[in-house]
This record gives structure tokens, sequence and C-alpha cells, in this order.
């Protein structure tokens, strides 16, 4: 009878602990999450604050980008047709956006380098966490996109297409985060 009581009250516990171990388990799932989450608004934050401080002429900000995203389309639209008004071979045509888009990144390089370097560690973050599943890493992505406006998209595509946004390039396709880009913001 002793050890019958015993072995129940040791089966009691063992469940328990099993119950209090799934429930810890449970927890520190959530913890890590919310963490990621936090991570990721505390670095779009940071992001929105690299855009205000953009300066281009007399614009500052989101109004910085739409004049840096005009300049590039004004110098690319001219010399990426031949004399008939056709578009130039692909071939060409990459060199040529990889020179004119090359030059204005130089020129602004401590803007807009840290603009792209940010927006990669951003999403890679959301990438890189074992705690989202692939629709809440698309979902964080999505928010994030929310806040690109057309001349950032613009910037974005000819980053991708310069050796300097090899490695953001793969996750701007793997996230389609230039789903709604105008084409009439690009050459």
């Amino acid at each position: 009878m002793w050890r019958a009581l015993a072995h129940g009250y040791l089966e009691v516990q063992q469940d328990e602990m099993r119950g209090q171990r799934e429930q810890m388990e449970t927890q520190n799932k959530f913890l890590v999450k919310q963490a990621v989450q936090n991570q990721f608004f505390q670095m779009l934050e940071s992001w929105q604050d690299v855009i205000e401080q953009v300066m281009f002429q007399d614009r500052q900000g989101r109004g910085a980008f739409t004049l840096l995203a005009d300049r590039l389309l004004r110098e690319l639209s001219p010399i990426i047709r031949d004399g008939e008004g056709n578009l130039i071979g692909a071939a060409e045509r990459k060199q040529l956006i990889l020179h004119v888009y090359g030059k204005l990144k130089r020129d602004r390089e401590a803007q807009i380098g840290h603009y792209f370097r940010l927006l990669y560690h951003t999403i890679r973050i959301v990438d890189m966490s074992h705690s989202l599943n692939d629709d809440e890493k698309k979902d964080f992505v999505r928010i994030l996109r929310a806040h690109v406006s057309e001349p950032e998209f613009a910037l974005l595509f000819y980053n991708c297409i310069h050796p300097d946004g090899e490695k953001l390039h793969p996750l701007v396709e793997k996230y389609d985060l230039l789903q709604n880009m105008s084409e009439r913001n690009v050459a």
C-alpha cells in the first residue's frame, strides 16, 4: 500500500513537472518572439530617424529622397536610349546605371549607405529569427514596406543592382519588397 501511494505521488509530481516545463518552454518562446518584435520596431524607428536626417540640396528627409531619385532618373533617362529613342542593350544599360548610381551613392555615402545598412539589418533580424514563422516574417516585412516611399523604392531598386546591394538584394526578392514600386520611377 505504501508503495502504491508513493508511486502515485511520484506520478502526480512528474505530471506537474512536465506541465511546468511545457509552460516554461511556451513562455520562453513567447519572450524570444517578443524580443525579436521589440528589436524590429526599435530598428524601424532608428531607420525612420535616419530618413529624417538625409539632406540633399534644400530638402531633408523624404523630400531629399525625392530629389535624389529625380536626379538619378534625369541623369539616366537620356543616356540609356539611342539616337532614335530606343532603349540601348541591357548589358550597356546596366553598366551606365551602375556608373550613374555608383557616383550618386559615393557622393551621398554617409547618408544613403547608412540608410541601406540599417534597412538590411532590420530585415535580416526578421529573416534570421527562429521564433517567427514564415507568415509572421512576411507580416513584419510588409510593415516595413508600408514605410517606404516611391523615391525610396527607386533608390532601393538601383541599390539592388549595384554590387553594394549584394547582401540586401536576396532579402528584397525573398520578401518581395519592391512589390509596390512604380515602374515610372526607374529608367
